[in-house]
């Protein structure tokens, strides 16, 4: 089960790039989040586009944004586990990411807050694989939590952004958000 949730979650997920943020907001499905869980970078040109701003910018702070995606996203991802909205409605879901990437309202975690976040984002992804395991229905936003915390390198990824601000490049499967 585990393997197939990861899988059943990435399928089909679609190519925001030459979709209008406008129109994959009222379209919105969990694919779309998990494919901003699975990948950042892709979420942080998506949600700057929507905030008017080039994902290329020179502009150092918008640069830094791109730079650290994983570490900006960690909030939004912990919004599945924290906020029950975000866990039921893609939607929802959708917008906290983009709200995320807001650049003068974003925020990022303490190497604490990060932590404790990360505790819950693991405990709610652990209880969901389990409520899968024996056939019970869990939020979509507790899926896309259960297909991280199941895909081991993807599950290291998340917490090393989570705990300490960053995704080490040695860390091949974690897309690497970097500037041109």
């Amino acid at each position: 089960m585990r393997v197939g949730l990861s899988l059943a979650l990435a399928v089909s997920a679609i190519a925001l790039a030459a979709v209008p943020i406008q129109a994959a907001q009222s379209t919105a499905s969990w694919d779309d989040v998990w494919e901003m869980v699975r990948n950042p970078c892709r979420a942080v040109e998506i949600a700057m586009r929507a905030h008017g701003i080039s994902p290329w910018s020179a502009n150092p702070r918008h640069r830094y944004m791109r730079q650290a995606a994983w570490t900006y996203m960690a909030p939004a991802v912990a919004a599945l586990a924290y906020d029950e909205h975000a866990a039921r409605d893609p939607q929802a879901a959708l917008e906290r990411i983009v709200a995320q990437f807001d650049p003068v309202n974003a925020r990022t975690y303490s190497s604490a807050a990060g932590a404790e976040a990360w505790q819950r984002v693991f405990e709610v992804g652990s209880y969901a694989l389990a409520a899968l395991d024996r056939g019970e229905a869990v939020p979509g936003g507790w899926l896309v939590l259960a297909a991280v915390i199941a895909d081991g390198d993807l599950r290291a990824a998340w917490q090393s952004a989570f705990r300490w601000g960053s995704v080490p490049s040695s860390m091949s499967r974690a897309p690497q958000c970097g500037g041109r």
